[in-house]
């Protein structure tokens, strides 16, 4: 920051009434108020040598005015002593900013740059330029040093432009292309120079752009009124946004421009209200009048360096604009800001910067209101170059507090400031000229307190600071400045201070009634009068004391002061009155003394009393005025200075902190720490012999060191002191320099530099930054010779862009464009030479790399391009081809270098040797697009042969036209297509065996290279051809084709056959080609073909009929499949489809025909139904029969043989299943049998008889059995009561007579068993009686109960079911739930054996059943009991019976029959449970629950112990849950209420319902009873446990379902199922929600990690749910994740805490999984070109397997592949068809060479897949031409 520059103010005093004396401190010049210094002064510091210091005391003034003659003399004319002897060589001219440039002149040595450095900084004098002026960055300085002395110039007009920063971005980065489909929204985002975020749709951005008109010269004049959004016109091509291209447009909110634009046009985005930012091009120098005016959504803005030029009102109203930024402005070319250019920008802070307002150095007009009504504007710091500031330019800028006045213009004009009500600081710097201040230019500003007027202010007009409230004190130190009446209008208050000769000051406080006048070298008023001193000294302070009297208590006569340090004037002696002059020069008095004869009063020499040592003189009228002038006693050990005025420097462009003296710096940078001495104007460096430098005590050690040279350098991390100790006149001066060391990142970017001006014949080329990044030349540079030219690297560090002193490796992609003379290059000497060599064509990256930190290679990249504007071709070869019809050939004209081909110019060919015209060639024109230009070219009336040429094109160069030449073979051949032709081998074939066949065939044709099939024919074979001519015109009777594409078909329904019998399959297939006019090919093709038949069988072959049947015989013969026997389905060809071989056929009296057989699903098949006549044979015979379809072909059948028997033996019956199974315990079962014969002409009809075969031990059983057969088909059941029936085997015995009249028998065995049915449990059992919600109890056991050894259910065909039901068609009933008592069926009943004896059965036997066989399993003929201990009756004492009486209830004479009371208790306990309790408690009341009708159980019964006295169903819930066969189920038990907790037992005894009788159930309990336990417990419920299946394909993001997102559904393919265990609550899920954590309820929707990867879906039983990836979704291939799931239940909640749902306690883990598919390409190699980096060219990738899962999304090079990504652009657009058209461009900066051919590897990606996997694989042959 440029620092005012303050004269050295010496307050008038007046004298003391009372006579005592005073003292003050009478500095010298400069010691308190810092002396400018001046740009000579900064370049060529003064000599500290006896000899200068003479010279400069000789000749120097005190005054504004003085002599420069030693000041401006070269650095020739300096000392050139050896440091030895006092100074070090060289210090004559050492620049005291740049330590660096000590002993020796370096004019790229750095400068200090433009910033502000705090309140000790030199301000300007004499209106020379601040010491601290912005030089050349990094020695860039045109390799010219400014000459001393001379007069000041343009920094601009003799500076070269430095480099700017890699992080200074003026151009918007690319858009991330995040997804792009034609036709459908393809959003993208990209973050512009401005720092605006921007998310668009690509594909509407890229549609507005053809909505806008450019004019034939390059101009942008309209934009179409529907456009809205983003408009990217970045691949238009114009340089001029047009008058009100866009104005109006308020739907605009985005604009991207192409880099060709050079100016927007007036009110080219006037009245844009939408618009929010636009990207400007690097190109752009104009900003026309009013270009963005009333945009008020504009808020930021990257303005490039290129600009020159800002129009009036081009930002006026912008209320939102905060920031108009530019990158680099210390190389901006901005010039004017045009009249209200920014007016009413309420918001903008930032200009020209992103942090600040920082106005270029480069403006030299601001316009009228510039910045008017800029609220949020807090400095202005004016640049050297203004020469014009507009009215009012700062008006209304409330928020404006500091501003400084400095450059070249004359006029400070009206309101330039006005109403600026926080404007608390004003200065003037560095004028070039003087400068009025114009009326009103600071009115209002109402904070402003002071002000320096300094001598560059001439003129202060009327009102200039009217309003200005807080004004109190103004400097006037000038004695020109004229100031006119009303300058300070109501300040009548303020404290003017001004010279005593300025006479100005005086009449205008006369004449405007300022009181508090103030001169500092007042000499009084009236009679009393005081002194002022005017003291010049080199170093300290001297104290000057005026007193009345000699006394060491003596004080000075300016005793008192006012508030304002300025003396009142009532104080002073009067006139005549002695006073004395005390020098007191305190610490200095060893190195200072008076010089002889400079102590005066008036300039009047006083005497010096030697008898009272002291100096004295009589007090004048008017006042005293008294001079002193001090020297060093030893000039040259002493140095001239204090520490006020010594300042400590750093040579390095390090971070410092000028005004806290901080220095921060990276490990092993390196600064030098120097003094610099400021003493009477002039500004003189410290030799370093005269400084000792050391680390401050109590510095950490280690940290930094420092030489005797005052080189510092940064050892390792943390902060020390450095100390600069120098003696003084002023005494010793400690300066100290804390530095902080920080960590090095190493080096962060390189940037690469050159002459310009010395090599002129290069284009220099910048990035958009404005930094070099190429050079290029024309060819015709180096036709005849090389070139070469010098090139500089550098390195940057990270944080603080410093140079740092790095090795360099350097390489060039082609030497054949561009050679190194070195490969590396040295830390410290980082030059090279390249050498362009002659008749180089093309393009070379030169690659600078240097390692930073941790072995980083940080690299940079120069292109040299020697460039041809002569516009490239697609084929560098074209083949003319006479015989084609046009004899055309298209070729493509590719624009070089931004040079597009001039269309309305004539192409025409040259002789590449002697460059004579060549005629007979054409060049068409036909389109452009892109970067191409298409041409048809003809070659008329040439020879055949190879004709090398150069074609002349033009170009256009800006709006002139510009002859190129480019070479291309022509070859002039005369030829014709020779295709082949033949078919795949394994495609489908016409099967002959079919009537017509509908495949298709498509021959293949090969070797057509670039020919085209424009029609395909068939024609049958010619009379030349075969001998069968005739039969071989069938041939396109027989097939047709598709004259477009190829495909040949079956024409015929039966392919025509030629003499022989065999189909005409041979012709000739014609082709045509586009281009050929008529010309035909004719190939001779056979048709591939098969033959394949069905594979049938009969269903049987043989059938036995007896001899002379009286009776027509019909039977049917099913067709079946001959692989797998299933009948063959029923269509209309097989109509009629049967004939009869009469000549094979040895039974002929049969017939047959095809027939459909519909069966019980209405489903029709195929039989062949053979009727024999009656008494139609008596022998063996076949029929012999053909079966075909009418859509098989003609003569196609297949022949079959049914074998007719006859048997002239008497028929015999038999039956199919002889024995019969019966369980009398499931009476209701119905068994069937059937009679057969083995004669097929027999019919079974009628009734037939079984008659039992009683023995004497089953006579009765007979009566509880039911045998029933008609028509052969026979029924077998118990009658009603018939489970009393004795078990063993029943013989039924049936008596026919054969046909033979022999009588014959057939026996039946019924076998009757008497099996239990037996239950088995299955299941832990636990219930919470903290499961409940609110008051019920949720939890539910659950038990599995299999019931083993019941019947299987009874199947029937439909129509055979039984028409009879034994016993009223009892076949079971309901299961019923009661207790377990005895059932009561008497002992000896009406349904045993035993006869009438009732075997006193009036006993039941007791309360439990007898055992587990309720009366044996068997019969038995030995008499033998079947009581025993398990008999029905065991408990009973019966002595009835009878002598058939071996199953006699009583069990007389059975010595098991129980009698025994000891065996009795026995069979009673064995029934009970098993606990300890001995009463098992019997529940009453029973429940009935309904089960399925029929062989199910019906009843459970339970008890329990520990609650004898209690029901248990008083406290548990029994429900069951049947299986679907009937044979168990499951019961759920829950609790109704509290109980105790513990364990209890309970028994089940199931009851089974086997029918009524009488109206009663009968009931048969298990076997065995079931006993199971359940625990009931407290405990919270707090956990849930999961069961997964199914797994997750990143690629598989398809859901089931249609579509609609509410009716998505996952599927174990694309998603995990998971299904929740919570202590054995069964109620279904209600929500589901997916956490990153375990946490509190609360903490769940702000957790939104896992929330955007993976979602939840319930399943529609919701007894489960889904976790599947998100859509979009960026997932991590094979990690596993783990999520966290909180649950909430449907009927039940958990408690408040967690929001009534329960979480997971253990995370779930999601594992990913992917299965890339294979792609393929449609080409294997494509071209580029070097000079052409917009040319793209396009293939296509596709799946392999299009059912492959996975959709193709992207392309991209692999991330570690930096030489392709630096080399290539490449981006994929997704086709309709799912394939991907992938565009490849070359970048800047190949690094492959030209005229090479590379292997490049990219990788393919798909939706969805893997953020950790680069894709499926490509490799493409990239040609990269010239």
């Amino acid at each position: 920051m440029r620092k005012r520059r303050v004269l050295a103010l010496l307050l008038a005093l007046s004298l003391v009434v009372s006579g005592n004396g005073m003292t003050v401190l009478a500095a010298e010049q400069g010691a308190d108020m810092p002396v400018s210094m001046s740009q000579e002064e900064t370049q060529d510091i003064e000599d500290n040598s006896e000899e200068k210091e003479e010279a400069s005391d000789s000749t120097e003034e005190t005054s504004g005015t003085e002599d420069k003659s030693e000041e401006t003399k070269t650095p020739e004319e300096g000392d050139t002593s050896d440091g030895e002897d006092g100074t070090e060589q060289g210090d004559t001219t050492e620049n005291p900013e740049n330590p660096d440039n000590a002993g020796e002149t370096d004019p790229s040595a750095p400068k200090e740059d433009d910033t502000e450095q705090g309140g000790d900084q030199p301000p300007a004098e004499d209106g020379e330029q601040n010491g601290d002026q912005p030089t050349t960055e990094d020695g860039e300085d045109g390799g010219q040093e400014e000459e001393p002395g001379t007069e000041e110039q343009d920094p601009a007009a003799d500076v070269q432009e430095p480099s700017v920063s890699e992080n200074d971005v003026v151009e918007t980065e690319e858009p991330e292309e995040l997804e792009e489909k034609t036709g459908e929204v393809r959003m993208m985002s990209f973050t512009d120079a401005s720092g605006l975020q921007i998310t668009f749709d690509a594909n509407a951005a890229a549609e507005n752009a053809e909505k806008v008109t450019i004019d034939e010269n390059g101009v942008l004049t309209a934009v179409d009124s529907s456009v809205e959004g983003v408009v990217d016109l970045r691949k238009k091509e114009f340089t001029e946004i047009g008058e009100g291209a866009f104005q109006g447009k308020s739907a605009i909110t985005y604009v991207m421009l192409p880099k060709t634009v050079t100016s927007i046009g007036k009110n080219g985005f006037y009245g844009c209200a939408s618009l929010k930012g636009i990207s400007i091009p690097s190109k752009l120098s104009t900003i026309g009048e009013g270009a963005f005016e009333t945009c008020t959504n504009l808020t930021q803005l990257a303005i490039p360096n290129s600009v020159t030029s800002i129009g009036a009102n081009a930002f006026k109203g912008d209320d939102r604009l905060f920031m108009v930024n530019m990158p680099s402005a210390d190389y901006s070319r901005l010039e004017t800001i045009g009249d209200s250019a920014f007016e009413g920008c309420s918001v903008l802070e930032f200009f020209c910067s992103d942090d600040d307002y920082d106005l270029p150095d480069s403006v030299k007009t601001i316009g009228v209101s510039a910045f008017k009504n800029c609220v949020s504007i807090k400095e202005v710091d004016m640049a050297d170059g203004i020469t014009s500031l507009g009215a009012s330019a700062y008006q209304g800028c409330e928020g404006l507090q500091k501003v400084e006045i400095a450059g070249g213009f004359t006029a400070v004009p009206e309101r330039a400031f006005a109403d600026c009500h926080n404007l608390i600081k004003l200065e003037f710097g560095a004028l070039a000229y003087c400068v009025t201040i114009e009326s009103f230019a600071f009115e209002n500003c109402i904070s402003l307190a002071s002000v320096d007027i300094t001598e560059d202010v001439s003129t202060i007009k009327v009102n200039a600071f009217k309003g200005c409230e807080k004004l109190l004190r103004i400097y006037i130190t000038s004695k020109r400045t004229i100031l006119e009446n009303m300058a300070f209008p109501n300040n009548k208050n303020m404290c003017m201070i001004a010279s005593e000769k300025n006479l100005e000051a005086r009449r205008y406080a006369k004449e405007n009634g300022v009181e508090r006048l103030i001169f500092y070298d007042e000499i009084g008023r009236g009679d009393y009068y005081s002194y002022t001193a005017d003291v010049t000294c080199p170093a300290g302070k001297v104290e000057i004391t005026v007193t009345k009297e000699i006394s060491a208590s003596a004080t000075d006569i300016n005793k008192v002061v006012n508030k304002d340090g300025v003396p009142p004037y009532n104080v002073g002696v009067k006139a005549g009155t002695e006073c004395f002059v005390m020098i007191n020069l305190g610490n200095y008095k060893d190195t200072l003394r008076l010089v002889p004869g400079s102590l005066r009063c008036n300039g009047e020499e006083i005497d010096y009393d030697k008898n009272r040592r002291v100096y004295h003189f009589n007090m004048p009228n008017g006042g005293a005025a008294i001079t002193a002038e001090f020297e060093f006693i030893d000039k040259e050990n002493i140095v001239e200075g204090n520490k006020d005025t010594i300042e400590g420097r750093l040579s390095s462009d390090v971070d410092y902190d000028f005004e806290r003296n901080i220095a921060y710096m990276q490990e092993g940078k390196s600064a030098k720490f120097y003094l610099i001495s400021t003493y009477k104007g002039k500004v003189t460096r410290i030799p370093t012999s005269k400084i000792n430098y050391r680390i401050a005590q109590g510095s950490k050690k280690g940290i930094v060191s420092v030489d005797a040279k005052g080189e510092v350098k940064a050892l390792k991390e943390g902060t020390s002191i450095v100390e600069a100790v120098v003696m003084t006149n002023g005494g010793e001066v400690i300066k100290d320099l804390t530095v902080v060391v920080k960590a090095s990142t190493g080096i962060d970017h390189i940037r690469v530099q050159l002459d310009e001006n010395k090599y002129k014949t290069l284009t220099v080329d910048r990035d958009e930054n404005g930094l070099i990044d190429g050079v290029s030349l024309e060819t015709m540079s180096v036709n005849s010779k090389e070139f070469k030219f010098e090139i500089e690297a550098d390195a940057f560090s990270v944080e603080d862009d410093d140079k740092m002193k790095v090795a360099f490796t350097w390489v060039s992609s082609d030497t054949k464009v561009a050679k190194l003379k070195k490969s590396s290059t040295a830390a410290g000497s980082s030059d090279n030479e390249i050498t362009i060599p002659r008749g180089a064509d093309g393009e070379a990256t030169i690659t600078v790399s240097a390692k930073g930190k941790d072995n980083r290679k940080v690299t940079k990249k120069f292109v040299v391009s020697v460039q041809n504007y002569a516009p490239r071709l697609t084929e560098s070869k074209i083949v003319v081809n006479p015989k084609q019809t046009d004899s055309t050939v298209t070729l493509g004209f590719i624009e070089a270098y931004g040079y597009a081909v001039d269309t309305t110019e004539i192409v025409s060919a040259y002789d590449k040797t002697n460059g004579s015209p060549v005629g007979g060639f054409t060049f068409e024109f036909v389109k452009k697009e892109g970067v191409v230009s298409t041409y048809k070219v003809r070659a008329l009336g040439k020879e055949p042969g190879t004709y090398n040429v150069k074609l002349r094109v033009h170009v256009k160069v800006g709006t002139a036209s510009k002859e190129c030449e480019t070479p291309l073979t022509i070859e002039i051949k005369e030829s014709q297509p020779t295709p082949t032709v033949s078919f795949d081998k394994k495609a489908e074939k016409i099967n002959l065996f079919l009537a017509k066949d509908g495949v298709e065939i498509k021959p293949v044709i090969g070797k057509l290279g670039d020919d085209v099939v424009s029609e395909f024919s068939l024609e049958p074979l010619t009379e030349s051809d075969h001998k069968n001519y005739e039969d071989d015109k069938k041939f396109t009777e027989n097939f047709q084709i598709d004259p477009k594409t190829g495909t040949i078909t079956q024409k015929a329904d039966n392919l025509l056959k030629n003499k022989a019998g065999k189909p005409v399959l041979t012709g000739y297939l014609a082709l045509k080609f586009e281009g050929y006019g008529d010309l035909k090919k004719k190939y001779k093709i056979t048709i591939p073909t098969k033959t394949t038949a069905p594979a049938y069988v009969l269903d049987r072959t043989t059938d036995t009929f007896g001899v002379g049947f009286s009776a027509e015989q019909t039977v049917y013969l099913q067709l079946l499949d001959k692989k797998t026997k299933k009948p063959i389905e029923w269509d209309e060809g097989f109509t009629d489809g049967v004939t009869i071989d009469t000549d094979a056929t040895t039974f002929l009296f049969a017939t047959a025909k095809m027939v459909p057989i519909t069966d019980e699903n209405n489903k029709k098949y195929v039989n062949i139904e053979v009727k024999i006549p009656a008494n139609s044979a008596n022998k063996t015979g076949k029929l012999v029969m053909r079966v075909r379809n009418s859509k098989w072909a003609e003569g196609k059948s297949f022949k079959y043989t049914y074998n007719i028997k006859i048997d002239s033996k008497p028929h015999k019956l038999s039956l199919k299943k002889s024995t019969i199974t019966l369980n009398a315990n499931y009476p209701e079962r119905v068994e069937s049998f059937k009679v057969v014969s083995n004669h097929r002409d027999l019919a079974i009809s009628g009734k037939q008889s079984f008659v039992p075969q009683p023995t004497a031990k089953n006579a009765d059983g007979f009566q509880k059995l039911s045998v029933v057969c008609e028509d052969g088909e026979g029924k077998v059941s118990l009658l009603s009561g018939g489970q009393s029936i004795a078990a063993g085997n029943y013989k039924y015995v049936y008596t026919y007579n054969d046909t033979a009249g022999k009588e014959n028998k057939v026996a039946l065995t019924v076998k009757v068993s008497k099996g239990m049915p037996t239950v088995s449990l299955k299941g832990t059992n636990s219930l919470n009686l903290q499961a409940k919600d609110g008051e019920r109890y949720v939890e539910v056991s659950e038990m599995t109960m299999t019931v083993k050894n019941l019947p299987a259910a009874q199947k029937y065909l439909p129509g055979t079911e039984p028409s009879d039901k034994p016993d009223e068609g009892n076949t079971g009933g309901d299961i019923q739930v009661g207790d377990n008592t005895r059932r009561e069926t008497p002992g000896g009943g009406e349904t045993q054996c035993g006869g009438d004896n009732p075997g006193n059965g009036e006993n039941p036997g007791g309360d439990n059943p007898g055992g587990e066989n309720q009366g044996g399993t068997t019969g038995g003929d030995n008499g033998t009991t079947e009581g025993g201990s398990g008999n029905q009756g065991g408990t009973g004492t019966g002595e009835g019976g009878t002598e058939n009486g071996g199953a006699t209830e009583g069990g007389t004479g059975n010595e098991s029959t129980g009698s025994d009371p000891a065996q009795q208790q026995a069979m009673v306990s064995a029934t009970a449970p098993t606990e300890t309790a001995k009463v098992t408690y019997k529940a009453t009341n029973p429940e009935f629950y309904s089960l399925d009708a029929d062989q199910t159980f019906a009843s459970i019964v339970f008890a329990t112990r520990g609650y004898e006295s209690k029901d248990p169903r008083e406290y548990f819930d029994f429900e069951w849950v049947e299986d679907k066969d009937g044979a168990g189920g499951k019961i759920r038990i829950s609790l109704k209420k509290a109980i105790e907790t513990k364990t209890y037992t309970l028994k089940m005894n199931p009851v089974y319902q086997n029918g009524e009788t009488g109206g009663k159930k009968n009931e048969m309990e298990m076997t065995k009873a079931a006993s199971f336990k359940i625990k009931v417990y407290s405990s919270p419920i707090s956990s849930v446990r999961l069961s997964a299946k199914g797994k997750i394909n990143l690629l598989d993001r398809r859901r089931a379902g249609d579509g609609n997102p509410e009716d998505f559904k996952y599927t174990e393919k694309n998603g995990i199922r998971y299904t929740p265990t919570v202590a054995n609550l069964k109620d279904t899920l209600k929500e589901v929600r997916l956490l990153a954590d375990y946490p509190a309820m609360n903490d769940y929707a702000d957790d939104t990690k896992i929330s955007t990867l993976f979602e939840a879906h319930i399943t529609e039983d919701k007894k489960s749910f889904y976790i599947a990836p998100k859509e979009g979704a960026a997932l991590e291939k094979g990690k596993t994740y783990k999520v966290y799931a909180w649950l909430l239940m449907d009927g039940y909640k958990f408690g408040s805490n967690t929001g009534d749902g329960i979480y997971t306690q253990t995370p779930i883990k999601v594992k990913t999984a992917e299965i890339l598919p294979k792609v393929k390409t449609n080409k294997t190699t494509t071209n580029l070109y070097m000079a052409s980096k917009d040319y793209e060219s396009t293939f296509i990738v596709e799946k392999s397997d299009e059912k492959a899962i996975g959709a193709i999304e992207s392309v991209a090079f692999g991330e570690k592949d930096e030489k392709a990504n630096d080399s290539f652009e490449v981006r994929g657009v997704k086709r309709n068809d799912g394939s991907l058209e992938v565009h490849l461009k070359l970048k800047k900066g190949v690094t492959y060479g030209c005229n090479t051919t590379n292997k490049i590897k990219m990788y393919i990606q798909f939706t969805g897949q893997g953020t950790n996997t680069a894709g499926t694989p490509i490799t493409m042959n990239v040609k990269i031409n010239k």
